[in-house]
């Protein structure tokens, strides 16, 4: 699996003098106007889905790709490049095709050194899901553990792209299927997952910064194609957080970026380093202590844009 990435318009003109219109109009507010202020209303909320459920408070951040809402726009993904699991024992694959949401949190570790814990949901068909477990249930060839009440399958991820091997962890939880090769135990990594579920904590996404953070870079709607939360990001070194979105709207794909900040008076004295970074934006803004920005993509430049923030 890949690694966490490092990274309105209601038109009857084409999309180059519309892009155009926007970008010279955000510019103008940039150095002539100073920026847009907004807060937020005093009720608000963001479409919750069962998914952002199984992500734990302990999570440091998500990323999730709407596939079924991605294979129905325009985005040019090539989903043969998509094989999420390759079940070498069973000839099995959860890939574009037969999945219609992948979502991956990342959980932190106890040594500083190492990488984030990696735990992967995918939601599919009820077909495919039943098939699946059946399958794995059913093969002598894949090791077997009960673990809290749970099945965890020993499976090895080839990976036919990269050319690589993993082995790996599956566990069928409720409707969705869960999965963790991160190292030195997959086995350990889903024990941990398993056990932050069954103590029903808070969840990430119930966390008042998080929803904050997912309201502002969705703005109020509640279709996207992608979306990503981050306790901490590397592009504005300021930033504490923050929440990106990929959308469709009017047939143009959008991606709103929505950067946290302490406070008001941080927001604006880092305005200009979001929009220096993002300079293609066709719109930026502030909103109470966020710095939230838009930019729209081709559908060839957006299928980067579901690989991370």
């Amino acid at each position: 699996m890949a690694n966490k990435a490092k990274k309105r318009l209601a038109v009857t003109v084409t999309f180059s003098i519309v892009f155009a219109v926007l970008l010279l109009g955000t510019f103008a507010v940039i150095f002539f106007n100073g920026p847009t202020i907004y807060h937020f209303p005093s009720k608000y909320s963001i479409p919750l889905a069962d998914w952002m459920g199984l992500i734990p408070q302990q999570a440091t951040s998500f990323e999730a790709i709407n596939v079924t809402a991605v294979k129905a726009s325009s985005v040019a993904f090539n989903p043969a490049a998509a094989y999420f699991v390759n079940i070498q024992q069973t000839g099995q694959r959860i890939d574009f095709t037969n999945t219609q949401l992948v979502a991956t949190y990342y959980l932190p570790t106890s040594n500083p050194q190492s990488n984030e814990t990696e735990i992967i949901i995918f939601q599919t068909p009820t077909n495919v899901y039943e098939q699946l477990e059946q399958s794995l249930s059913n093969s002598s060839k894949i090791p077997k553990l009960t673990y809290a009440g749970y099945t965890l399958y020993f499976i090895t991820n080839n990976d036919t792209l990269t050319r690589t091997v993993a082995q790996g962890v599956m566990v069928f939880y409720k409707e969705f299927i869960l999965y963790t090769q991160s190292t030195p135990s997959p086995e350990g990594s889903m024990e941990s997952a398993l056990q932050l579920l069954i103590q029903s904590g808070q969840t990430l996404v119930q966390q008042n910064d998080v929803v904050r953070s997912l309201y502002a870079a969705l703005q109020n709607r509640s279709n996207y194609l992608a979306l990503f939360y981050q306790g901490h990001l590397t592009q504005i070194p300021n930033s504490i957080g923050g929440a990106k979105s990929v959308q469709v709207l009017n047939d143009h794909i959008i991606g709103t970026y929505a950067f946290e900040f302490s406070n008001l008076s941080a927001a604006k004295g880092e305005y200009k380093t979001v929009t220096f970074t993002y300079s293609n934006a066709t719109s930026a803004y502030i909103l109470d202590n966020y710095v939230v920005t838009t930019l729209i993509f081709s559908p060839q430049a957006a299928g980067a844009e579901l690989q991370g923030f």
